[in-house]
């Protein structure tokens, strides 16, 4: 009796190994799905809920200080000033060539 209580049941063995490799593989499939969905929420969230007014407002802003001429700070070595884009460019294609 003693010889019989101590075989291993190896098949037994094997399908609760199996069992608990495609319990644990789908428990981490659930949560990388969890987490992707939450990610995608909060990208809905945080970048397409923005109102189109902020987002128009810095736009116009930016594209005004670009076609413009204007002073962008006074130092020690004298005022550093912006002027309009395309003429900066052709200023520098002018050096350049």
């Amino acid at each position: 009796m003693a010889a019989a209580q101590d075989t291993l049941h190896v098949g037994r063995l094997a399908v609760l190994g199996i069992a608990g490799i495609i319990a644990i593989s789908a428990i981490v499939v659930s949560v990388q799905a969890l987490y992707l969905m939450g990610v995608e929420n909060e990208r809905g969230t945080k970048v397409l809920a923005v109102p189109y007014s902020e987002t128009d407002a810095a736009i116009e802003a930016q594209q005004a200080t670009l076609n413009s001429y204007g002073v962008v700070s006074v130092g020690e070595a004298g005022e550093v000033v912006h002027v309009p884009l395309d003429l900066a460019k052709s200023r520098v294609l002018e050096e350049l060539r």
